[in-house]
């Protein structure tokens, strides 16, 4: 099966919606941890077609590492696929670009006319020798497709799983995130957070964004004695 994109209702001329991109989600700003092979992979485009998956649980940097490609490269599209409903995922109009890099594609698959749509952005970026990069929580073995076709296609992508980081690494990967939102976090209060909260990648974000809520709400600096305060601890 070969398919092409577009649809009948599809325009043949549409423009690309562009998402913005964090400035500072950037290869330079990514706490490598055990990823250096992956982070390397993703700097390095091949004059080939190359399809590319990203796996691994929330807040290990899967959408870091997509905008950091998109930084990167002069003529790439950034998707994320939680902010464009199945059923309006017109692709046709990012067959054009050298990498387009779909975030969070799983929440696309499973409706076939939108991997339809997908099937088509493959076959075409395919032919133009360029690049596609995807993430989700899962492999795509692990994935429910409603196209063969597609599924095939993509449990045949290089497959990373992007790697947890370290205690160690979580130091540089809040200070990082501090410095996102402006914020100052001291290396106390980072050092105060590894050891009185929940240490998953995901838990100590959502607390940061509740800390930055705070400190922003109550006009105070963070300080180990307002993080007990905020946090109750």
């Amino acid at each position: 099966m070969t398919a092409r994109l577009g649809s009948a209702s599809a325009p043949k001329q549409q423009l690309a919606l562009r998402f913005p991109l964090r400035p500072r989600s950037r290869f330079e700003h990514f706490v490598v941890g055990a990823n250096s092979a992956l982070v390397e992979r993703l700097r390095t485009q091949a004059a080939r077609f190359e399809c590319l998956w990203l796996f691994g649980s929330s807040g290990v940097g899967k959408t870091h590492l997509l905008q950091a490609t998109c930084h990167a490269v002069a003529d790439a599209a950034y998707l994320p696929a939680r902010r464009i409903p199945a059923d309006e995922a017109s692709l046709e109009r990012y067959a054009r670009f050298r990498a387009t890099l779909v975030d969070d594609v799983e929440t696309w698959l499973g409706h076939a006319a939108t991997e339809r749509e997908l099937y088509g952005l493959y076959n075409e970026l395919a032919r133009a020798e360029a690049r596609l990069v995807l993430t989700a929580s899962r492999s795509p073995r692990e994935c429910d497709f409603a196209l063969p076709d597609l599924a095939s296609r993509l449990c045949a992508a290089e497959c990373y799983e992007v790697a947890r980081l370290s205690d160690e690494d979580k130091l540089p990967l809040l200070v990082n995130a501090a410095q996102d939102r402006g914020l100052r976090l001291s290396e106390d209060v980072v050092r105060f957070l590894l050891t009185r909260v929940s240490r998953d990648q995901k838990s100590l974000l959502d607390t940061l964004s509740r800390l930055d809520h705070a400190s922003l709400t109550r006009k105070r600096g963070l300080t180990v004695p307002f993080v007990k305060e905020v946090l109750g601890l």
